[in-house]
């Protein structure tokens, strides 16, 4: 790769990684606020209905951010089709989802997940705004919208909090203000989004809509593995529980700004230049670039858990916290390797592999959880993320280097520099 362009990954990288922590990390940024207003069981129910609205998203889009990133890096016209293709199946998905919600759950004990569906809907359109702004290399634009996302989720927050209301004030809040900043950021005039769908165009869409169905159940098999946890811990203990748990996981998604920068900046790249990506030169450098970056944003953030437990007493019940912080780092990280390996899968569209894979996992991940929360409490969650996400990454692993035939070249050494980086990684945190 010229070094000009390695530049411009880098750059984007940390762009990305920037913008995507605040998405994803959004939570984590405003638990003081909701912890000062609500408290640790609140938080948790609110962890909930927020994660599950985000792992919703690309599910009600119907996984159009794949085709938007796979056909829109080749031909930004394409890209721009697609995206007001997924905004209209957008709105009709969400409009069936809501209705079914209201008639199934509302006045229910899962009334929440009405809540994080109808949180959802904005967010999905939103995710597609943002695939676009990748295609087009807007950058600064994708995190100046992510930025506008952090503030609407801060001040219903604060609405909410000064005027002494429900935590579900904050989701009303945050469905009207994501839902008018989607109308502010969309160029595309409304009737022209509703009848894409109807247009006669060259594209073939039974060939695309084919591949990004397949994305979908990979969507929902990424939210089990992601949230069965917490529904189960939700189901066997506490609120008090749940919100310790939400905590530690929270502190461990601060790895997600890494994954996410690599995961949004190398697909651009990667599918126009699969060649580089291939040499294990390559693959070698961004394996040891990505465990060094994860090692030291864990060891930071164990260090500061650390200093909590022994002189300030933030966090309650710190010495669990740390603990569960500790395996949820190492699943995240596993996390990472996976999304690497699976842009190879992406490239050459084998999502029908891709979702056998995730939810084989999400199967399993579940069953351990229903195994292991009851005996071992909220550590067992956490150990139950790192076994699953760890033959997550064992199969993803596998599945590129027979795909892809270039990756076949010296693959032993490849594979043990990829083992001896995951050792070190999970052998510095579970001695710290």
């Amino acid at each position: 790769m010229p070094h000009k362009k390695n530049h411009q990954l880098v750059k984007d990288a940390i762009v990305y990684s920037i913008a995507n922590g605040i998405n994803r990390g959004a939570l984590l940024l405003v638990f003081p606020l909701i912890l000062f207003f609500y408290g640790t069981e609140v938080f948790g129910r609110f962890s909930l209905i927020w994660g599950v609205s985000q792992l919703l998203g690309p599910i009600i889009s119907l996984s159009g951010t794949t085709a938007i990133i796979r056909e829109g890096t080749v031909c930004r016209e394409t890209g721009a089709f697609w995206t007001k293709y997924f905004y209209a199946l957008t709105m009709f998905s969400s409009l069936v989802f809501i209705l079914l919600g209201s008639i199934f759950i509302y006045g229910s004990q899962f009334e929440w997940v009405l809540v994080s569906l109808l949180l959802a809907f904005p967010n999905a359109l939103i995710l597609l705004k943002l695939s676009q702004l990748r295609i087009l290399e807007g950058t600064s634009k994708y995190f100046f919208l992510s930025m506008q996302k952090l503030i609407i989720l801060v001040f219903s927050v604060l609405i909410a909090g000064f005027l002494d209301s429900s935590f579900y004030v904050v989701c009303f809040c945050l469905i009207v203000g994501t839902g008018i900043l989607w109308l502010k950021v969309n160029e595309f005039p409304m009737s022209d989004i509703l009848l894409t769908p109807f247009k006669a165009v060259e594209h073939d869409k039974s060939k695309i809509l084919m591949y990004c169905f397949f994305v979908i159940p990979h969507s929902i098999s990424t939210w089990v593995m992601s949230a069965s946890d917490k529904l189960v811990i939700d189901y066997y203990m506490d609120d008090l529980n749940l919100g310790i748990y939400s905590i530690s996981y929270t502190l461990g998604m601060i790895l997600i700004v890494i994954n996410s920068g690599l995961a949004i900046a190398l697909p651009k790249y990667f599918y126009k230049d699969i060649t580089t990506f291939s040499a294990i030169k390559m693959r070698n450098k961004l394996v040891f670039i990505y465990t060094l970056l994860a090692l030291l944003v864990s060891f930071i953030v164990a260090s500061l858990i650390s200093l909590d437990r022994q002189y300030i007493g933030f966090l309650d019940e710190s010495v669990i916290v740390f603990s569960v912080f500790i395996w949820i780092s190492i699943g995240i990280y596993l996390l990472g390797l996976t999304q690497l390996y699976s842009l190879y899968l992406f490239y050459h569209r084998k999502t029908k592999h891709i979702a056998v894979v995730s939810f084989s996992c999400a199967l399993l991940n579940v069953i351990l959880n229903f195994l292991m929360i009851p005996d071992y409490g909220i550590l067992g969650a956490a150990i139950a993320t790192v076994i699953s996400y760890g033959i997550y990454f064992l199969l993803t692993y596998v599945l590129a280097l027979i795909i892809e035939i270039k990756l076949k070249e010296k693959a032993i050494i490849h594979s043990l520099f990829v083992i001896l980086s995951v050792s070190l990684f999970c052998l510095t945190l579970l001695s710290l």
